[in-house]
């Protein structure tokens, strides 16, 4: 520590200075001598205890400097070094056990060469079959310069190659094609992923680790469960058709749909519920067809257009009966949460109708 403090006052040519003060008061009286001798001891003392060393670690790629040096800046650190910045370059600090830790980037690429002989270039995103990568470590760096003890040390990078499983997800569909109650799954399997960690070792050490690199070896299939909705009764459970049931609808089926005690088609490939509104008055549907009850609006994301239903009210007020869904409702757009838009034929029977809770039943 006092080479490090002397080695700062030559630098300053502090002694310089006190040799000329000398000279001139050798022939001034004790007194005058000793108070002048006070007064430089004092000043001397400021000035060291502002020139008071810090400790920093600098890691430049493959080498570690421990610095000993006043330094107001990260930049006065790193030229005490006598390290030199490239363009690109990127600096970086942290604090570290006391100590601060100034991480150089370099922009150029690092060679790092494998247990099994192979030289690489980069690591950028690439998965090794060796797992373990050591780069080899050289350094030129002279002692100190007088305003910073400077040591080099060697530094390990070990890249350490880790196989990770990817959990498959798990999903639940609808089809019209299964039978009612019908379950049919196709087994998910889990995915893989190779991940590359770069972990800096100082001495044996780990310092820091990083995730360098990861490539999925293996995709995850998800596990699909099939839900039947589709029911199919007996036609002697059929008490009427839709032709005797009166409807709002005005476009009939291709043959009357047998219907049960209840009103509810005896087959049909599945059953949804939720809100439906009423408009009129429009003239053309999305399609193309002239509109009129029985071409009803819908958002083709949910239901395609050309799909054929039957719907009813909750309530038992309504039966709308069958229809096709030929139109675009605005709450495909405004999410207002309705599923369906039913065409009335005029504005009364529309505003009379409102906003009910439905069940609409897909035919095919």
């Amino acid at each position: 520590m006092l080479q490090d403090v002397i080695a700062i006052l030559q630098k300053l040519n502090v002694f310089d200075g006190l040799k000329s003060v000398i000279l001139k008061l050798k022939n001034v009286a004790p007194k005058t001598w000793m108070r002048v001798a006070l007064c430089l001891f004092t000043v001397l003392s400021l000035t060291v205890g502002g020139l008071a060393l810090d400790n920093f670690v600098i890691i430049d790629g493959d080498s570690v400097y421990h610095v000993t040096a006043h330094a107001e800046t990260v930049d006065e650190v790193i030229d005490s070094a006598g390290i030199k910045l490239s363009p690109g370059d990127i600096v970086t600090t942290r604090d570290e056990n006391g100590k601060t830790v100034i991480s150089i980037d370099r922009a150029d690429s690092i060679l790092i060469s494998g247990e099994d002989g192979i030289t690489v270039e980069s690591i950028g995103g690439k998965v090794f079959n060796s797992d373990r990568w050591t780069l080899g470590i050289q350094s030129s760096l002279d002692a100190s310069d007088g305003t910073a003890n400077v040591q080099n040390t060697g530094v390990t990078y070990v890249y350490e190659t880790v196989t990770e499983i990817i959990k498959h997800d798990y999903a639940t569909v609808k089809s019209r094609d299964l039978l009612n109650g019908t379950v049919q799954i196709a087994p998910g399997s889990d995915g893989e992923k190779q991940t590359v960690y770069k972990k800096t070792m100082i001495n044996g050490i780990v310092v820091s680790s990083e995730v360098s690199g990861e490539v999925i070896t293996k995709e995850p299939v998800t596990q699909v469960e099939t839900v039947g909705t589709r029911v199919v009764n007996s036609s002697d459970k059929a008490v009427m058709t839709s032709d005797d049931v009166k409807s709002v609808s005005i476009i009939k089926p291709d043959k009357p749909i047998e219907l049960d005690a209840n009103g509810v088609p005896i087959n049909y490939a599945d059953c949804i519920s939720g809100k439906a509104s009423a408009y009129w008055g429009d003239k053309w549907t999305a399609v193309g067809l002239e509109s009129k009850p029985g071409y009803i609006a819908v958002n083709p994301n949910q239901i395609p257009y050309g799909t054929k239903m039957y719907i009813v009210s909750q309530d038992g007020k309504y039966v709308y009966g069958y229809c096709i869904a030929a139109d675009t409702g605005g709450f495909a757009y405004n999410g207002s949460g309705r599923l369906v838009d039913l065409r009335f034929p005029t504005e009364s029977s529309g505003s009379k109708f409102g906003v009910r809770m439905v069940n609409i039943y897909i035919l095919e």
